[in-house]
This record gives structure tokens, sequence and C-alpha cells, in this order.
């Protein structure tokens, strides 16, 4: 059985979960060593709420391994997500 799922980041603002047909949501949580996601926390909470898996991600820009980590862990810390992970940059 092959899961269903999708890429959300601040660019999908204000996106309606309920109205797709998905298993899971991965969200943009982070950028660098400061940026957080204005739509994350919502996206987040909207696909707990519907019970779908929820992973978080942080798009690395340069600003510092250290200093990314510690700021992508702390602005998911108390979020219960399935899957995170670091992203680079593209």
């Amino acid at each position: 059985m092959a899961l269903q799922g999708i890429d959300i980041s601040n660019w999908q603002k204000g996106i309606n979960l309920d109205a797709l047909a998905i298993d899971f949501a991965i969200c943009k949580a982070t950028q660098g060593a400061s940026y957080v996601s204005p739509d994350c926390d919502r996206q987040m909470q909207q696909a707990m709420k519907r019970g779908l898996l929820v992973g978080v991600y942080h798009y690395v820009n340069g600003a510092g391994v250290d200093a990314e980590a510690q700021h992508f862990a702390n602005s998911i810390k108390g979020y219960p997500v399935s899957y995170t992970h670091l992203r680079a940059h593209e």
C-alpha cells in the first residue's frame, strides 16, 4: 500500500489539508538560524487534528550547521511528529 502525501511550506499558506486525499504532510518548519515558517504551526495542527502522519523539515541555507540544527530542534520541540529531517540547499 502506497501512502500519498504533500510537502508544504509557507508558499502554501492557508492550505486546507481537509480538502486533500493524503495520508501524510511534511511541513517546512525552519530555514537558516532564525526563520520560522509563519504557517507551519497551523499546518501541523490541522494535519494532527485530521490524524495524518506529520513530518517537519529544516531548509539549510549556510548559516552554520550547529546554529541551524539548534534552531530547528528548538522550534519543533513539543510537537509529536512522525518524521524529522534536515534538507540540503538545492
